[in-house]
């Protein structure tokens, strides 16, 4: 009973980082601050460490706060008294007005080179998922809109595509500088946009400029090919050649990234609100319907006390194949927990999905891995490693996860076609 408290106490600990570090990047006042928890081996005794230091003073500020035996919503309380969510929305829209008046918010469309209104003016409008205020309207693009932008693509592709390889690599690497220069707040535009916490969001940003980086250097090297002739007059040759005008519909939880590939790694401990409404309930759609067929509700199952489309951490056992949680993807912060007794009824058990993009096992067993990892029915295994995304290497799933492969060498492919010239009479 008592490990099962300090498991409950641990996680909702993990929730309130995210809120508190969201407060100390979102405050009205310009504050650098870190947050730094430890958790003691006493279940009783839990500390954190709340260091604010204020730049509106030439003198280090520095604020400590201890608390001990305390539970998440005393902390909770804590925080809200003394700054209040009234607070939180504050400092969102001073980020929001700085990213404005930087000419890093941008509402419209780009087609052929302009920054265009959606041609019936119709707008979407986007909310911050942890405050639910608007934090613009945007374009609403339709199918001729669409047909205008790939007009356009198409007619610059036909110059594009004669430019040296050399000459694409030096503005890729210029695009890689401007990236980096400005992460911080291309960052803080999609903590604000989509909700991840704000080092998370630069971490994406971070990632997905090392593919522009890379492949600014590995387009320089698409080889053709020279194939042994089976006739003595003929000489077999092999172009690669771009495949054009590509369009992409990309779901939103790597707004950055997708740009670049489909996918950045998740550091431990944070966390922040689900993108909107819509994702909560499907959250607590699956949720019902696992413990409606036996599942148990261990920790959380609800959502967040501090509202919006925050749901707290949530682990539930009990959980078996006839369940809509143990086969589709919840994309929220829910844990399933499945029992299995072999090696071959927990490969049966993760295979039995219609996604197939990563999987992950940790064992000391050397033969048991590879045995796990060729049987496992997905485009990437994890051995002894959750954080296993890079440029340098394949990126893509089986099943209805996708098909080919984004990043590395063996990502270039889907982008080229491959044309086969045969000269002949060369005798």
């Amino acid at each position: 009973m008592q490990a099962h408290s300090s498991i409950c106490s641990c996680t909702k600990l993990h929730s309130l980082f995210t809120f508190i570090s969201n407060y100390l990047l979102f405050h009205p006042h310009p504050l650098s601050g870190t947050l730094s928890l430890s958790l003691s081996p006493s279940i009783n005794l839990n500390i954190i460490s709340l260091s604010l230091q204020s730049s509106l003073s030439l003198s280090l500020s520095i604020y400590t706060l201890f608390l001990f035996h305390f539970n998440h919503q005393t902390l909770a309380h804590y925080i809200c008294a003394h700054t209040g969510i009234s607070t939180l929305r504050m400092g969102a829209n001073d980020v929001l007005a700085r990213l404005n008046s930087s000419g890093f918010l941008r509402t419209q469309g780009f087609i052929g080179g302009k920054w265009v209104d959606a041609y019936d003016g119709k707008t979407i409008q986007v909310n911050n998922p942890a405050t639910g205020e608007v934090i613009a309207d945007v374009a609403c693009m339709g199918t001729e809109e669409a047909n205008d932008a790939i007009a356009s693509a198409y007619e610059a592709f036909q110059t594009w595509s004669k430019v040296t390889a050399a000459e694409r690599s030096k503005l890729l690497r210029k695009w890689y500088d401007l990236i980096i220069a400005n992460k911080e707040q291309l960052g803080e535009l999609i903590t604000l946009e989509q909700g991840k916490p704000l080092k998370e969001a630069i971490g994406e940003i971070s990632l997905g400029a090392s593919y522009i980086e890379f492949y600014a250097e590995e387009a320089k090297r698409v080889y053709g090919d020279i194939i042994p002739t089976n006739m003595p007059d003929r000489r077999l040759f092999l172009l690669k050649q771009p495949v054009g005008v590509v369009g992409a519909i990309t779901p939103w939880n790597f707004p950055f990234a997708m740009i670049a590939r489909k996918v950045a790694g998740i550091p431990p401990n944070s966390r922040g609100p689900l993108i909107n409404e819509a994702a909560v309930q499907k959250v607590e759609t699956l949720l019902q319907d696992a413990v409606s067929k036996g599942a148990e509700v261990l920790l959380g199952g609800k959502r967040h006390g501090l509202g919006f489309t925050f749901y707290e951490p949530t682990v539930i056992s009990n959980v078996n194949n006839e369940m809509r949680i143990s086969r589709e993807e919840v994309f929220g912060p829910v844990a399933p927990l499945l029992r299995f007794k072999t090696e071959e009824e927990a490969i049966s058990i993760a295979n039995d999905t219609n996604a197939g993009l990563a999987a992950y096992l940790f064992s000391s067993n050397v033969q048991r891995t590879w045995r796990v990892a060729e049987a496992l029915e997905y485009g990437i295994v994890g051995i002894n490693e959750g954080l296993v995304s890079s440029e340098v290497t394949p990126h893509g799933g089986v099943k209805q996860s996708g098909l080919g492969r984004e990043g590395s060498k063996y990502g270039m492919d889907d982008y080229l076609e491959i044309k086969y010239v045969c000269l002949g009479n060369m005798c």
